[in-house]
């Protein structure tokens, strides 16, 4: 073999090594989380004002007050932080499919 055959088949090798280790792995985590995963998340106070304040640049979130979703519709959400500007922050709707925290402004 020549020195270009060998150098092909020493890439081909890594090139293979690698997608089999990382397959080996699992898969690589979406970036919008399955239902049950998200299920496991929502029971995290913490993790549900981590994700909120994803929502907004951190001069925003850090002293916005951060809400939970409402239990059922017709109740009203959740203080999980109460903040001390005009903003407000909601984690991922868990009715939904992908990750969508929201904020917004409360004079809107």
């Amino acid at each position: 073999m020549n020195r270009f055959g060998t150098l092909s088949m020493l890439l081909l090798s890594a090139l293979l090594v690698n997608v089999t280790s990382s397959t080996a792995q699992g898969p690589m985590p979406a970036d919008k989380p399955s239902s049950e995963t998200k299920a496991s998340r929502t029971e995290s106070t913490a993790w549900k004002i981590q994700n909120a304040m994803s929502a907004a640049p951190p001069a925003i979130s850090r002293h916005a007050t951060i809400l939970d979703w409402p239990a059922k519709e017709g109740d009203q959400p959740m203080v999980l932080r109460k903040g001390t500007n005009e903003w407000t922050c909601f984690p991922d709707d868990p009715g939904t499919p992908g990750n969508d925290p929201i904020r917004r402004e409360e004079s809107h």
